[in-house]
């Protein structure tokens, strides 16, 4: 797979890339038991790549007064399962290979496994451990929280992290996306070791697992493993998860947080599409040509070239169940802030009435497809991919019909879609300096 791959990359420097030139073959699975995976089989390496994604178990799901949970068990399972302790877990891990992680966003709680193929089942028999026989030792426990309060108190003193928690919080204001992914210094104190268990019994289970697989392995050999390992989960939860609505976002509005340091970073957002928008490739491109290209996009071109106050800029899609965001993040000097925050608005106001040029969209679609292409050189993203088929309903060759979802898009669908998607009076601005630029703004 890698090496055919490699040879299409070469083949695109040179001659360009289209719809059709990719052919991923994704196996979809259901084992004896019932559990359903995606697959791709690759033997380049002798490696494999596991990834089990929990639905309705991210951070927003947490309960108001013990807000940061989900973080704080993704990182306590790494102090120790079953029969092991912490660092009996973790030698067991290194002497196999084997690589054993979690992360949370607001939705999902993700585990990732990495392995030798000779050692799967052992990989496979530990991760059973790791979910589901967690270690609540004491001091394992208040050694997990301690670390995870050294955390918040440094975050609370990093200025992107600040700015960014502050638009999320701008923008959301009650929604459980606003809560904090790590939580609160209070909060953490109030989670006990009942939290954690409670916490694994109502979110790793069959009904929200959802299982991706990519590396040398074969469909049997897996479906076995899969069907042995993790058929003790529950079937389902033992209470459902709580019912998160749709956000109704604060668009158009600004603050601000002090801290004393010589720039100012501002995270800016306004309403975005969901996933499954007939819109959404469109403003996929959009973005990409707004801020997602790095020198070469509309902002950094008027920021930073014609202006010059900045030496970063961007914008993102941040997609999500029950909210989606298009969402920027600026650097500047505290003295050219409030400027850079005007010029973001004029870009948006000229795009929304003009467009952007042919060479923008151009350039926007070549990096699209040049960097999908790259991704699918990495097992990480093609995993990724797979887990995104699941949880979104995609066809299984989603990642086949990729390019084309982008070639079939024409300047004119971009520039429509622009014209009634941005809003530069919808923009909400959040900054952290020791200025405020919204004031007399």
């Amino acid at each position: 797979m890698h090496n055919k791959l490699l040879l299409f990359l070469l083949l695109f420097l040179c001659t360009g890339f289209h719809a059709g030139d990719v052919n991923v073959q994704v196996e979809e699975i259901t084992t004896n038991n019932n559990f359903k995976f995606l697959f791709m089989e690759n033997h380049d390496l002798p490696v494999v790549y596991l990834d089990i994604t929990f639905k309705n178990s991210g951070y927003a799901y947490d309960s108001q007064k013990k807000q940061g949970l989900a973080t704080f068990v993704s990182a306590f399972l790494h102090e120790g399962a079953g029969s092991s302790s912490v660092l009996e877990f973790a030698r067991k891990l290194e002497n196999k290979g084997i690589e054993l992680s979690s992360d949370v966003s607001k939705e999902y709680f993700h585990v990732h496994l990495k392995t030798l193929s000779e050692n799967l089942p052992d990989a496979m028999s530990l991760l059973s451990d790791y979910l589901l026989r967690p270690n609540l030792d004491d001091n394992g426990f208040n050694r997990a929280k301690e670390m995870q309060t050294v955390l918040i108190k440094k975050l609370d003193n990093d200025p992107q992290f600040v700015a960014k928690s502050g638009l999320k919080k701008l923008l959301f204001d009650e929604h459980p996306y606003a809560k904090a992914e790590y939580g609160l210094l209070s909060t953490i104190a109030n989670i006990m070791q009942d939290d954690v268990l409670q916490y694994v019994r109502r979110n790793f289970n069959q009904e929200k697992m959802v299982i991706s697989v990519v590396g040398s392995a074969n469909s049997q050999e897996l479906s076995e493993l899969i069907d042995n390992y993790l058929l003790q989960l529950p079937t389902k939860a033992e209470e459902s998860a709580r019912k998160i609505e749709s956000a109704n976002l604060n668009l158009g509005k600004s603050n601000h947080t002090f801290m004393d340091i010589p720039q100012s970073i501002v995270f800016f957002g306004q309403e975005g599409v969901a996933i499954d928008d007939p819109n959404y490739y469109r403003v996929y491109l959009l973005n990409y040509a707004l801020g997602g290209m790095s020198l070469n996009s509309v902002l950094m071109h008027q920021l930073r070239d014609k202006l010059g106050i900045t030496y970063h800029i961007s914008t993102f899609l941040d997609i999500n169940e029950h909210s989606n965001i298009l969402g920027g993040v600026l650097f500047t000097d505290n003295s050219t802030a409030a400027q850079a925050i005007s010029a973001i608005k004029q870009v948006f106001n000229e795009i929304k009435e003009k467009g952007i040029s042919s060479k923008s969209f151009e350039d926007a679609k070549t990096n699209i497809i040049n960097s999908f292409i790259f991704s699918l050189s990495n097992n990480d993203n093609i995993i990724h991919y797979l887990t995104k088929i699941q949880l979104h309903n995609f066809k299984v060759d989603y990642i086949n019909n990729y390019i084309n979802y982008f070639e079939k898009i024409t300047l004119k669908d971009v520039n429509n879609t622009a014209r009634s998607l941005l809003s530069a009076d919808n923009l909400s601005f959040f900054e952290v300096s020791k200025k405020n630029s919204f004031i007399n703004n």
